[in-house]
């Protein structure tokens, strides 16, 4: 096993969940070397510092599900090389990265590559990603081999259909916004001063330590607005989410519509969550694997009660299954029978049974390919329009916040560092994250 190395797509099914990080990398290199366990905790904090992790020792100590999706990818990248394989298979190794850790990502390859000598079989629907890593390119539709070549000529000259497509569907920075002006509402969702913190510590008799996730984060989200939060991996986007739901502790100030949202306990809390569904980053992660996905769908309508009688919420699940463009027929189909975007439309319609005011995306699009990508996002904002939602839209990828927000808010360390219109953000970021995640963004476009 030690000659290849394997980075799976999904982390946080890769990863095992009941142990540490830093034990998961310990078991790996004692396994594979001749070392004690106080070594091989030396050699996983160099690997862990290898793929630019910042606080390595804090995330040695942490639990995955403790980490933010691009944290817990580069961790499976430290996992797959700390053995030296001789082939590295890498199969969308930075779908879940923000612009900076992409480009970093993309250099570091090259320096790893270069300083131990592996061959690497990379995989991924980000074209840009690929034309950095590759010297020959394969593309692949429905099993079958479309078009090969090296990559300048196949990039040049595509020669297929689908490669042509591919190409297209990249969102660019000079493509115009697919949202019309927001309308002018009051705020549906209002955030003051939101902090949400973890403790840690680093054994069983050591103190407890607070990290601070998100720190006085505050915002208003009115109907039919889309608000977009991108930042580094490990910012606190996820974290803001998940603490303006009331999913982990958090203090502060949220209101949703009249409703005081921190207020809220047992029995209201659980009524008032219709209002603000999520739509988690992972599909497979979201959807339990054993449950048709009629009933993923029907399961949030019993919950609340919502319409008369059980014929009613059949029918208003195959209406929504509908109005995700899946056929009402799938109904008894299982997540593992469906695509990648498929199960993340599955989520949309879960996320709708509840009739929402607001739609918090997090990272919804980040595992699918661009066309697949592109189809999601229109389908989104087609469901806004529709449904007159609110979104909160967090992403990694600067250039789809762009072309689907009104205002982006630009987080760092845990804080909102910047505000602005798109094109405001492009034309002169006026925080230095703003402009690092500007420049990372134009230069993920020039590659291409």
């Amino acid at each position: 096993g030690r000659r290849i190395g394997y980075v799976f797509q999904e982390p946080m099914s890769a990863l095992n969940p009941v142990l540490r990080c830093g034990d998961q990398l310990v078991e790996t290199l004692r396994h594979h070397f001749d070392m004690d366990r106080r070594a091989a905790r030396t050699r996983a904090l160099e690997w862990l510092e290898r793929v630019r992790l910042d606080e390595p020792e804090r995330i040695l100590r942490a639990w995955p599900h403790q980490l933010s999706g691009g944290q817990r990818q580069r961790v499976m990248l430290a996992l797959a090389l700390c053995a030296e394989p001789a082939l590295l298979i890498a199969d969308e190794p930075t779908t879940a990265l923000d612009v900076l850790r992409q480009r970093e990502l993309i250099e570091l390859f090259g320096e790893l590559r270069r300083e131990l000598g592996f061959s690497m079989l990379f995989i991924s629907h980000d074209l840009g990603v690929v034309r950095h890593l590759a010297d020959e390119v394969i593309i692949l539709d429905r099993g079958r081999v479309v078009e090969q070549g090296p990559l300048a000529q196949v990039w040049r000259a595509p020669a297929h259909a689908v490669t042509r497509a591919l190409i297209q569907a990249m969102p660019r920075l000079d493509e115009a916004p697919w949202v019309a002006p927001a309308p002018a509402e009051e705020p549906v969702l209002e955030v003051g001063d939101l902090r949400v913190s973890f403790a840690e510590r680093r054994s069983l008799w050591s103190k407890k330590k607070r990290h601070t996730a998100v720190d006085g984060v505050s915002f208003a989200l009115r109907r039919g607005e889309t608000v977009g939060i991108v930042g580094p991996s490990g910012c606190g986007k996820t974290s803001l989410a998940r603490g303006l739901l009331r999913l982990v502790p958090a203090t502060g100030q949220v209101r949703v519509g009249r409703t005081d949202w921190m207020a809220l306990a047992g029995a209201a809390l659980r009524r008032a969550r219709r209002h603000v569904q999520l739509i988690f980053q992972d599909p497979v992660a979201a959807l339990n694997p054993r449950l048709p996905i009629g009933e993923a769908i029907l399961e949030p309508m019993r919950v609340h009660g919502l319409h008369d009688d059980e014929g009613e919420r059949f029918e208003r699940m195959q209406a929504l299954l509908e109005e995700v463009d899946l056929p009402a027929g799938w109904h008894d189909r299982l997540p593992r029978q469906l695509s990648g975007g498929e199960r993340q439309r599955v989520c949309i319609a879960r996320a709708l049974a509840c009739q929402p005011r607001v739609l918090v995306c997090d990272e919804c699009v980040a595992q699918l390919d661009v066309t697949i990508q592109k189809q999601v996002l229109e389908l989104l904002l087609r469901l806004q329009q529709r449904h007159r939602l609110a979104m909160l839209f967090i992403a990694h990828d600067l250039a789809v916040v762009r072309l689907v927000s009104h205002r982006i808010l630009v987080m760092d360390a845990g804080r909102v560092v910047e505000e602005a219109h798109p094109d405001e953000l492009f034309r002169a970021p006026r925080s230095a994250m703003g402009r690092a995640l500007v420049e990372a963004a134009r230069w993920g476009a020039q590659s291409l």
